[in-house]
């Protein structure tokens, strides 16, 4: 397992800086020794492509380039700023602003599930009702969220994942449901069975692969009955949105 997590983390790592690479030669290009490349094109790379900011500085470090520092900070807390009002303004809950500071602080987690039915992780926040937590006991219900996982969350219809998360020191943790914050926040829905779990511990985590076969079988079965029926009807015929759980679609 750690083997094929490392392998798989190397490899994105490998397409992330090629493909930065590339772009950053292309923002670069016409600039002269000494110059300063715009700090809101260093946070695009980062935001939009994955490119860390200190791959940028050290790839033009060595053609004598610089990068505009403050210019990359003030775009990323325009960003911020601005993904907060979106959120507020879509007529969230004010208490969803835990998902923003707990992103800001940890990032997204990286969903490893189209490749795994179990993983390994990290637990970077704990939220009991409605507000963050450093610890959970056995009896508490408890939002768990990790670095990375291969639990999916629910979107587009499709139900999230169920299953377990555990450590070697005796932490049982039943999940009942996976959710999504912000699109890019896995938030695994649990109570603790045995145990205790606390943030910064390292986790095992598995799913219900039964369950998951059975939701892909219904979410292929969802896109073949959409295209009998465009066939059929037409091409104005659209899906978007249908339930695709474990027992029907």
């Amino acid at each position: 397992l750690i083997e094929a997590t490392l392998r798989q983390e190397e490899t994105q790592f490998r397409k992330t800086l090629q493909n930065g690479l590339k772009l950053l030669d292309e923002a670069t290009a016409g600039m002269q020794p000494g110059d300063t490349l715009a700090g809101e094109t260093a946070f695009k790379l980062y935001d939009t492509f994955g490119f860390p900011y200190d791959l940028t500085e050290d790839a033009l470090r060595a053609q004598d380039f610089h990068v505009d520092r403050a210019g990359f900070d003030a775009a990323m807390a325009e960003q911020k700023r601005a993904a907060r009002a979106a959120w507020k303004g879509s007529g969230a809950k004010a208490s969803d602003d835990l998902w923003f500071d707990i992103a800001e602080e940890s990032g997204s987690t990286e969903f490893i599930g189209y490749a795994a039915d179990v993983g390994e992780g990290e637990v970077v926040a704990l939220v009991k009702d409605g507000g963050r937590v450093k610890s959970a006991a056995a009896g508490d219900s408890v939002a768990i969220i990790v670095n990375q996982t291969p639990f999916y969350g629910e979107s587009g219809g499709q139900v999230g994942d169920t299953g377990t998360i555990s450590t070697d020191g005796g932490l049982r943790a039943a999940v009942s449901e996976t959710s999504k914050q912000l699109g890019r926040i896995f938030v695994h829905h649990a109570v603790v069975e045995t145990g205790a779990i606390k943030v910064g511990d390292a986790v095992k985590l598995q799913i219900d692969v039964a369950r998951r076969a059975q939701i892909r079988a219904n979410h292929s079965a969802t896109h073949l009955l959409h295209e009998a029926l465009r066939q059929r009807l037409g091409t104005h015929v659209a899906q978007k949105g249908s339930l695709v759980a474990p027992e029907r679609l």
